[in-house]
């Protein structure tokens, strides 16, 4: 009997420590690299009226780009373009939970996976309902699982607006989602 040859799924991760980018305001690395102008990391195809461009700004440690990059989407030529309607749940995740949060704890977060279309959510794992198909989710690390259990110390004391905060297989990795309207504030383990 033949196995089928399954695609390779490979682990949200960023394939390159972002750590020397992310320890840095947006503003102050797009100054570095004499970026300007409409020249702002947006996703390709994204369609963003000039009011999104504008917010967009106001992300100050997280980029688009960051949050819906996917080495499992690139090697297996997945479109992970995110429409409108998740760029702007995006901008919500980053303005009340992520920015607020790489704030306080003063070094930088890493985003492990973010938005995921349904192709990308159903290979690497997801649940079919999952916020990260809506852009409402990030999964974070700082590191190491001790340093993300502090992680999650700091959202549960700053109280942020989160509708779930998961601490991933031991603080592997943080889940936090944010959306529009009633945020339940729900902790767990999984």
């Amino acid at each position: 009997m033949r196995h089928r040859h399954r695609p390779r799924v490979y682990p949200e991760v960023h394939p390159y420590p972002l750590q020397h980018r992310a320890a840095k305001p947006q503003e102050e690395r797009r100054a570095q690299r004499g970026r300007t102008g409409d020249d702002r990391g947006l996703v390709p195809g994204a369609a963003l009226s000039q009011r999104a461009h504008a917010h967009h700004d106001a992300m100050k440690y997280f980029t688009i780009k960051e949050l819906t990059r996917s080495a499992t989407a690139q090697h297996l030529g997945i479109d992970n373009t995110p429409p409108a309607s998740a760029v702007k749940a995006l901008h919500a995740l980053v303005d009340n939970v992520l920015d607020p949060l790489r704030q306080a704890w003063g070094g930088p977060i890493m985003v492990n996976s973010g938005y995921r279309c349904p192709e990308l959510n159903k290979l690497v794992g997801g649940t079919p309902y999952s916020q990260h198909q809506r852009g409402e989710a990030a999964d974070i690390t700082v590191g190491s699982q001790s340093r993300n259990r502090r992680l999650l110390a700091l959202i549960k004391r700053l109280d942020l607006p989160v509708d779930q905060c998961i601490d991933e297989k031991g603080c592997r990795w943080i889940h936090v989602s944010h959306r529009t309207g009633n945020n339940r504030r729900l902790y767990m383990k999984f």
